[in-house]
């Protein structure tokens, strides 16, 4: 009987060992992924596109240390904000689910605060990649960010021309 309760428990022990190769061989989704778009969370990283934007090893490089350097700045700060929207869950029973839809974590200064810090950190980054650009491939950088933006409209639908687009409310139609 211990036997058998030995090699079971090794057998568990093992199934669990490779669900978590597996998993730690999967990239996961985003933090935001999910939240009912394709590509919602997913952000465009200039590194990735690097050939179409012509980047130089040199712009490469500065572009990744900078990524690094802004990721030093944010995380603390991140961890800061989960620390606290649990500290809120906790003391006003909110369940879980999207923060920001509830106003007692839309509402709480300190939140408010650490999501300005780390807004301010971002806008810092756009314009210090913007430094490393040139104007050329700023320009293509633009285009290619408001053309990700015209497909995320999209919505629901997930930007398919198959369906039409919904007028918004109290919008005038034209009839055929």
């Amino acid at each position: 009987m211990r036997k058998t309760t030995i090699i079971v428990l090794a057998g568990l022990a093992g199934l669990a060992l490779l669900a978590a190769a597996a998993a730690a061989d999967c990239p996961g989704p985003g933090p935001r992924a999910g939240m009912g778009r394709p590509g919602a969370g997913k952000r465009m990283n200039v590194l990735d596109q690097a050939q179409e934007l012509g980047l130089t090893a040199e712009q490469q490089e500065a572009i990744r240390a900078l990524q690094q350097e802004t990721a030093g700045k944010i995380e603390p700060l991140r961890e800061q904000v989960r620390a606290r929207v649990q500290e809120l869950r906790q003391e006003s029973g909110a369940p879980a689910g999207p923060p920001a839809e509830r106003p007692v974590f839309r509402d709480d200064p300190k939140l408010q605060e650490l999501r300005a810090q780390i807004h301010d950190i971002m806008t810092a980054h756009k314009d210090r990649v913007k430094e490393i650009l040139t104007d050329e491939q700023e320009a293509k950088l633009r285009e290619m960010l408001s053309q990700r933006r015209e497909e995320r409209r999209g919505g629901w639908h997930g930007g398919r021309s198959d369906v039409p687009a919904q007028p918004a409310a109290g919008a005038e139609t034209e009839e055929p």
